[in-house]
């Protein structure tokens, strides 16, 4: 007896015949696939060093390009440890082995809700956007789920915009 889905919880053999003899009873158990954990590479730049540095920048896994000008790492009044700029347009690229991701999670301060964000695949096609989120002091989650993100772009018109960290997310292994 052999069951390809489900599981056997019991066997019960009846005969009409005593002299029925069970030769062989044995039990085989299947090995499930298992559901890899989530993938996460987180990047923080709390600790990072402050300064202007020249773009683009390594910060971990993440290459990040900022146009106009430089990377600026920095503390911001009212919160703790550093930010990192965002102003004009910045590019945040996944390498190695965190790309490809299935989301990007990132913890933003937009005090006048005007960043947005593009996800791009490897071959440069969009394949998610997001924002803005409303205007506020307080520090905010923007979230932009799609299968195969290699790179976002951030997009801001304020200089009042700034991101602690940027995650790489994905269902599986890296």
């Amino acid at each position: 007896l052999r069951v390809a889905r489900g599981r056997i919880h019991y066997v019960r053999v009846t005969s009409p015949n005593a002299l029925c003899l069970i030769a062989n009873i044995c039990c085989e158990r299947t090995q499930q696939p298992s559901t890899p954990p989530p993938y996460s590479s987180c990047q923080n730049v709390s600790n990072a060093n402050a300064g202007q540095f020249s773009s683009p920048y390594t910060l971990g896994d993440v290459l990040v390009t900022a146009t106009p000008g430089p990377v600026i790492i920095g503390p911001v009044s009212g919160l703790g440890g550093n930010w990192l700029k965002l102003s004009g347009q910045v590019e945040f690229k996944f390498l190695p082995p965190s790309a490809p991701c299935d989301r990007v999670r990132m913890h933003i301060r937009d005090f006048e809700g005007v960043v947005t964000v593009k996800a791009f695949d490897e071959a440069g096609g969009v394949v998610g956007e997001a924002g803005p989120l409303p205007g506020s002091a307080a520090p905010q989650e923007l979230i932009v789920n799609s299968a195969s993100i290699t790179r976002v772009v951030v997009f801001s018109t304020s200089d009042k915009a700034f991101l602690q960290s940027i995650c790489c997310e994905r269902n599986g292994t890296p």
